[in-house]
């Protein structure tokens, strides 16, 4: 099962038709879409995924100038949200897939994310006993590490949730690798696009990568993360 996550940047907007052509290049199982917005661009986004393949479909509601998250998969899907999120309610979306348990997450800047990894680190234990994904765009890193400085809000909460028994997919297949998925104006680069598994789902990692020829052609000012469940 491939499964890709790719922030598209407040909807996608005019690049629509672009980004669904590199979608569909991709020839993803599972998408997680972030920054989807509920308005008519999103409504063509969904058309085109189902045109190729990405039938079943669940989003997190919010208006449509909101930046949200979408679920789409080829395979029949079961989905939640959390209404006890309260206003980052959009921001979630659990979708259960072949028994695996995919968490689409949007967080947002700053010290506002607290909220989010406090929900993370306050999961039902089934879900880290379980087979289980957190994936999309965290906004977040580890300092020195998936930034060359030390300027991420909430880094911290990365290593609660490893000391809980998530791992974070790619820094354990490329312990010292440095790859960005995002680029500030001053040309700093970050790596805030992440998927971190159960232990139970660790082993059936295949193919784990980031493609940057997206963000390189301006399709969105984020790479898309690309996972394989083997």
């Amino acid at each position: 099962m491939r499964i890709l996550t790719w922030n598209i940047r407040h909807g996608g907007r005019s690049r629509a038709e672009r980004l669904l052509k590199s979608l569909e290049a991709h020839n993803p199982d599972v998408v997680v879409l972030t920054e989807f917005r509920n308005n008519d661009c999103g409504l063509q986004i969904r058309q085109r995924l189902e045109s190729f393949g990405l039938r079943q479909q669940s989003g997190s509601y919010a208006a449509p100038s909101i930046n949200a998250v979408l679920v789409a998969a080829r395979e029949r899907l079961a989905a939640q949200v959390f209404d006890d999120l309260g206003e980052n309610a959009h921001r979630c979306v659990l979708a259960r897939i072949r028994g695996i348990n995919i968490f689409g997450l949007y967080f947002p800047y700053g010290l506002e994310k607290d909220f989010l990894f406090q929900f993370l680190i306050d999961l039902a234990p089934r879900y880290l006993q379980g087979r289980s994904l957190l994936i999309g765009d965290l906004n977040t890193g580890k300092h020195h590490l998936d930034e060359a400085g030390a300027t991420f809000f909430c880094s911290e909460h990365f290593e609660r949730l490893e000391a809980q028994g998530w791992v974070d997919a790619w820094r354990h297949r490329y312990p010292v690798g440095r790859e960005y998925t995002w680029y500030s104006h001053a040309g700093n680069g970050f790596r805030i696009d992440h998927a971190f598994v159960s232990p139970s789902l660790l082993p059936k990692v295949g193919r784990i990568e980031y493609s940057h020829q997206e963000r390189e052609a301006a399709l969105s000012d984020h790479s898309a993360l690309i996972v394989e469940i083997v």
